[in-house]
């Protein structure tokens, strides 16, 4: 029970440094102050590889350490400013995405099929948007209509994250099967 407790946190320890490594790292946009970021791609494997409730406290812990001022945000930025921000909402948006993510996976914990896997992050990524998006308008003050939000804010990073959807539901399903045979992985 007790080596069980360990190997869980251990895990959530391992995604969160996943998480830290590649947020920050980005690809700036001109007409936008959303840039493009790997922190998704890191979300969708954390959903995959960890139960809800751990998925959950590990983005939770990985959204704390960038308030306190590790620069683990993108662009290597931190602190409440940033989540204040007009991208704070979708680095809130993440919590959010990993729980709708992972609860789907949960609910069909054998499912292999990856349709399921990038189906889940789908759903994921649309909560991440519709969070980030409504911050971003409140934030701007109607600076921007709805459709100009979402030309901005959206429609640019629909590809890549259809890209790191793929990625993710490519590599997540040998990473299962071998966390299964190690004995380190019981969903």
């Amino acid at each position: 029970m007790r080596i069980q407790k360990t190997w869980k946190m251990t895990q959530m320890a391992m995604m969160t440094g996943v998480l830290c490594i590649i947020a920050p790292v980005t690809i700036p946009i001109p007409f936008s102050p959303v840039p493009m970021t790997l922190a998704t791609f890191g979300i969708y494997m954390i959903a995959s590889l960890l139960r809800t409730k751990h998925g959950i406290l590990s983005v939770l812990t990985y959204i704390l350490l960038g308030m306190v001022g590790l620069p683990i945000f993108s662009g290597f930025s931190s602190g409440i400013a940033t989540l204040a921000g007009p991208t704070g909402g979708y680095v809130i948006g993440y919590l959010p995405c990993v729980f709708l993510s992972s609860w789907l996976l949960e609910k069909k914990r054998n499912q292999t099929k990856k349709v399921w896997y990038f189906f889940s992050f789908a759903c994921g990524t649309l909560c991440c948007y519709l969070f980030g998006t409504i911050w971003f308008m409140i934030i701007m003050e109607g600076t921007y209509t709805i459709g100009q939000t979402l030309l901005v804010c959206v429609v640019p990073y629909l590809f890549f994250d259809i890209i790191k959807m793929l990625l993710a539901t490519i590599l997540v399903i040998p990473i299962k099967h071998r966390m299964l045979r190690s004995g380190g992985y019981n969903i």
